[in-house]
């Protein structure tokens, strides 16, 4: 048996309120239904299997329009740990999706927003989440209430505002705005299966450039042995970092500025951070990135 180091799977981290102060402290706005709000629901499928919905929405809005960007989240899971699913799914696997709604407050101080678009966002598994098509909100009391047809959902206040909500409430602004992705697959020198998977967003404003990536590892063992650190064939794992820079003409650098892990078995929780440095090419299509110890090529996602 071997022991390996990996990452794991983390939740989302929260911008500094100084960052973006007019997003970040939203909730301070004269409008009850503004900021940020979270509600986590529990359940049971169809076909028996136990599941967890996350809900987290970010609205914004003043006389000129609303919107709002809504991210879910189906988790199933389970204790068994030799159970899997009835289509194959593991002993946990989330079904993800960001939406995009706009609309007006009306007089009676509800707003009423439309779908506008679904928004790129990652799944660990097979799956489609229904976009909300005509919802309205309303908010009392610390409570914010979204009625989508027959759906209703109540949201508690959410004290910081996740980076990928805030990225997607503020739309893009500059040439390097958008989500760039990195892929590469490899055998590393234990002649294991490493497959490297990197989603960068980033926003640009004037010069400045600020964002996060997210980053996924899976190692499969390829000749039958099973790790120490989880006793299994492979594991899957990520990480988040934060970061900032500055953009001039077709050149880029930033800088990683935090991380957030969730240590486990196969995990110890440390990560450094480094800087970079890029070059716009192919009309903006692509980044050629360099630091220290390497290289990669980041492709705009279309």
């Amino acid at each position: 048996m071997r022991v390996f180091v990996g990452l794991v799977l983390l939740g989302g981290f929260s911008l500094p309120s100084c960052t973006h102060p007019k997003v970040a402290n939203v909730a301070m706005l004269a409008h009850p239904a503004q900021g940020a709000w979270l509600s986590v629901e529990r359940g049971q499928d169809d076909g028996g299997d136990t599941y967890v919905d996350t809900h987290e929405v970010l609205v914004k809005g003043n006389a000129d329009g609303w919107v709002m960007v809504w991210d879910r989240a189906r988790t199933w899971r389970t204790t068994d740990a030799g159970k899997v699913f009835r289509d194959g799914r593991g002993t946990r696997c989330s079904v993800a999706a960001r939406v995009l709604l706009q609309g007006r407050a009306r007089v009676d101080g509800t707003v009423l927003l439309e779908h506008k678009a679904d928004l790129p966002r990652e799944s660990q598994c097979e799956g489609t989440l229904p976009s909300p098509q005509l919802c309205s909100l309303s908010a009392e009391k610390n409570h914010l209430h979204v009625t989508c047809g027959q759906q209703k959902t109540v949201f508690f206040p959410k004290q910081q505002v996740s980076p990928p909500l805030l990225f997607a409430a503020l739309g893009p602004s500059g040439r390097i705005s958008g989500v760039w992705t990195w892929h590469h697959r490899s055998i590393d020198a234990e002649g294991d299966l490493k497959i490297e998977h990197e989603t960068w967003h980033l926003f640009q404003r004037g010069g400045q450039v600020e964002g996060f990536y997210d980053r996924v590892v899976a190692i499969r063992s390829r000749d039958g042995r099973r790790f120490l650190c989880n006793d299994g064939l492979g594991y899957r794992s990520s990480a988040r970092f934060l970061l900032r820079g500055k953009i001039v003409g077709q050149k880029l650098r930033l800088h990683e500025v935090s991380y957030r892990t969730d240590p486990g078995r196969c995990d110890t929780g440390r990560r450094s951070l480094d800087r970079y440095v890029g070059v716009l090419q192919r009309k903006d299509g692509e980044i050629r990135l360099h630091w220290r110890s390497g290289g990669q090529l980041l492709r705009r996602r279309r």
